[in-house]
């Protein structure tokens, strides 16, 4: 037998938290991937549904995503008609994007995909545990 001041051995919490960051992501990509958008995708296409019609530098600042990087990602959903992009009325140097109507059914899809993978890690916990870990 164990003395009694002899805890139980235990992961530390940042384990267990960088495991289950991990395995969230693992569901979200995978919620994604029938929906061919990257977690990027997914982000851009979620804060433009968030914000409304925005410049590309604004939607840049918005998410901490470097300009030509999000120059790129806007270019590849323009390509493939989930967001609009065109030239500022004042300012032809500048592009603004908001998102298409096929881009909502998208977000909306992607939604949907990601609470059934998240419904899969919460399912143990009851209401009002979810809420408080919310």
């Amino acid at each position: 037998t164990r003395p009694p001041e002899a805890a139980e051995p235990r992961l530390p919490v940042g384990v267990l938290l960088a495991r289950l960051g991990q395995e969230s992501m693992a569901r979200f990509r995978r919620a994604l991937k029938p929906l061919d958008l990257s977690a990027q995708h997914f982000i851009v296409l979620k804060q433009l549904q968030t914000i409304g019609a925005a410049s590309q530098a604004v939607l840049a600042d918005a998410l901490g995503i470097d300009y030509s990087n999000l120059a790129s990602v806007t270019a590849e959903l323009s390509d493939r008609a989930l967001i609009e992009r065109y030239r500022h009325e004042s300012d032809r140097r500048r592009y603004v994007v908001e998102l298409s109507p096929k881009g909502a059914e998208v977000i909306a899809e992607a939604d949907r995909a990601i609470a059934e993978g998240e419904e899969g890690m919460l399912s143990t916990l009851s209401e009002d545990d979810r809420e408080r870990f919310h």
